[in-house]
């Protein structure tokens, strides 16, 4: 404060004296109140007061000051206090690529230029939003072999080709929901899935080639004579539903980046079906049919990197711990004999559901429109499965029938926020 003090004086000493000279007008000293400035009272270098901008340095009374016009703007320019914000103008309320405004974890560091100016614009934020999404997955873990090509009759044969095998296939299936934001930070979602795959199998051996098809899941108790056949046939469908509901929070926030943790709750409901038919005395079918219906607390993570010219990559992890019951039934019927064997099991317990999906996508300018496509997982733990199911039957072991069952394959969303 002591050396801009001096400066300031040395520079309208100097002004004084040439405007005196150029103008032939003869100096005057006085008090400053006499020249219209205001006074202000002086600190020393080591005091910490500061002086307001809209304080006007007083020079001392023994400076002598010319009362010209010039002088007065002479003066004026120099101890005008520099504008806020370095001469910019005042940052909007939800700041700007220099000054963060408020918010939760603003952070910026984006710098203006041609190709960065979109992303200067805004912090990415929560917004309302609507959206649709095509699941083309296939359930995994849960193929079942359902009959083998034998060569001879009875317990006497050997493999003669590759099993009939019931399993499923990629199918399409679909996921909506909704965005509701309470502020720039936090979101309500809400979001319905369905999945529904159906595959068929059938093989036949010509009669007279020596070779048959033996049944693998019929119950072994029911079978007094030989449970061979020359057609067979199986469908198995696994399907499944979830509703959740989530919280989402951002945690980090800046103008390409954002990382949300969330929390709800998951509910599910996964269904197991399986039809197999063997020519055994006529026609004998097995059906085993498996439900489960389970809720419990969803937790994961959110993460998006937005570039400035639109494009996107995200990724998504969850963890869903669903406390809910199996219901299994097991029945064997032939067309002569009616009703062979018939049993069901119901068990409850904790299944956990671990997902990820990872994509990349595309945004408009202000992020109204947004296209993703990515890769998806989704892996269930202690599980029932059918074949678990169907050999506890055939071994009259019914405990511990835990398995595991996953699903994976394409997802790709089309999305408006507003």
């Amino acid at each position: 404060m002591f050396f801009r003090n001096c400066l300031i004086v040395g520079l309208l000493g100097c002004a004084a004296l040439q405007s005196a000279w150029s103008q032939d007008v003869e100096p005057w000293s006085g008090s400053p109140a006499a020249a219209g400035y205001a006074e202000r009272p002086y600190y020393s270098e080591s005091e910490s007061a500061v002086a307001s901008p809209d304080e006007v340095f007083t020079p001392p009374e023994s400076v002598s000051i010319s009362r010209s016009s010039d002088l007065q703007q002479i003066v004026h320019r120099t101890i005008q206090p520099p504008p806020p914000n370095g001469g910019n103008a005042a940052p909007p309320a939800g700041g700007n690529c220099v000054t963060p405004g408020p918010g939760c974890a603003d952070k910026t560091g984006c710098v203006p230029s041609p190709l960065t100016k979109a992303c200067c614009d805004a912090l990415l934020k929560h917004r309302h939003g609507i959206f649709v999404d095509w699941l083309y997955l296939s359930a995994h873990g849960v193929d079942l072999p359902y009959a083998l090509p034998v060569d001879g009759l009875g317990p006497v044969n050997v493999l003669r080709g590759p099993a009939a095998i019931a399993d499923n296939k990629y199918e399409s299936g679909f996921r909506v929901g909704g965005i509701v934001a309470l502020d720039d930070c936090t979101s309500i979602m809400a979001t319905f899935w369905h999945f529904q795959s159906s595959e068929g199998d059938q093989k036949f051996i010509p009669g007279g080639a020596g070779a048959f098809y033996q049944a693998t899941l019929t119950d072994p108790g029911t079978m007094n004579v030989a449970a061979d056949s020359l057609l067979t046939r199986a469908n198995y469908d696994i399907d499944f539903e979830h509703i959740d509901l989530v919280v989402r929070r951002a945690f980090v926030r800046t103008k390409t980046t954002m990382v949300n943790a969330v929390a709800g709750v998951r509910y599910a409901h996964l269904n197991q079906l399986l039809d197999a038919q063997y020519s055994i005395l006529g026609e004998t079918s097995v059906r085993s049919d498996i439900d489960f219906y389970g809720i419990g607390p969803r937790l994961g993570l959110e993460a998006e990197y937005v570039s400035c010219h639109g494009f996107l990559v995200y990724g998504n992890t969850h963890a869903n711990f669903l406390a809910g019951t199996f219901d299994a039934d097991y029945r064997q019927d032939n067309i002569f004999a009616g009703t062979q064997s018939f049993t069901t099991f119901d068990d409850t317990r904790l299944v956990t559901q671990l997902e990820l999906e990872l994509g990349l996508g595309w945004q408009s300018k202000c992020g109204t429109f947004r296209f993703t496509a990515g890769y998806y997982i989704n892996q269930w733990y202690n599980a029932m499965t059918t074949p678990v199911w169907i050999r506890g039957v055939q071994s009259r072991q019914f405990e511990n029938r835990d398995d595991r069952i996953g699903f994976n394959g394409l997802t790709v969303r089309a999305m408006v926020q507003f």
